[in-house]
């Protein structure tokens, strides 16, 4: 399929107004990722967050006037570089979002990656979807949680991931031989990107997800809380 590409950089006050924009235009697909490889933090509940300078691409097929919507959005849109223009293909635009999730090993076995990425020899693959929610290991505390758990291997126990954003903690130790996990958040985003990231792992029966109020009575051997303090 011949597809469009527009990319422009932007300030974060601006991508809300070119986003809405490009999606009017008709825009196949949006993605927004960082320009100046800035750390993003665990956002507030119900956010989307965004680094301080912002890549955004729009995916457009062939037949639109792509020249006529950079226009548009050079014209409306403050705070932003000059507009590219590219034909890509499909697989380029799924390449470009893979980078996203950067494969990454945790301690000596556990190892974080793209849900199409091949698993080294002798590892213990993570799978992960790309989402909203917050935890691709990234950040450091999600990284010395893996850390932990790749040294301590929780095998036979069941384990409480609360605050479980992606799932990653909980799937993690599943993965690393843990009986089962419950799996808790305030945020829908975080509910829906666990439940898709267990299936993808093959961890789905062995998992509950909800929020803490819907929580029935439990006694886990471990609790995961990689979280801010003021949530508690």
């Amino acid at each position: 399929m011949d597809l469009q590409q527009i990319s422009v950089e932007l300030d974060r006050d601006s991508a809300p107004h070119a986003e809405a924009l490009l999606s009017l235009a008709g825009a196949l697909a949006l993605s927004f990722d960082d320009a100046a490889d800035a750390p993003l933090f665990e956002p507030e509940l119900g956010t989307t967050p965004l680094w301080p300078s912002v890549r955004l691409r729009a995916l457009f097929p062939a037949d639109v006037d792509i020249g006529a919507v950079a226009d548009i959005v050079r014209d409306s849109v403050g705070g932003m570089s000059d507009i590219e223009i590219a034909a890509v293909t499909q697989a380029d635009w799924s390449d470009g979002l893979r980078q996203n999730v950067a494969p990454r090993r945790f301690g000596k076995s556990l190892y974080l990656m793209p849900a199409d990425a091949h698993t080294p020899d002798g590892m213990t693959a993570v799978k992960l979807n790309m989402g909203l929610a917050f935890g691709t290991g990234q950040h450091a505390t999600t990284a010395l949680c893996l850390e932990w758990l790749d040294a301590h291997p929780p095998r036979g126990a069941k384990v409480y991931d609360y605050g479980c954003g992606s799932g990653v903690l909980a799937i993690a130790a599943l993965r690393l031989g843990a009986e089962f996990a419950w799996c808790s958040d305030l945020d829908p985003q975080a509910a829906t990107a666990t439940r898709t990231n267990a299936a993808l792992n093959g961890v789905a029966d062995a998992i509950w997800v909800g929020t803490p109020s819907d929580l029935p009575p439990i006694s886990p051997d471990l609790v995961l809380a990689n979280i801010l303090a003021e949530r508690w």
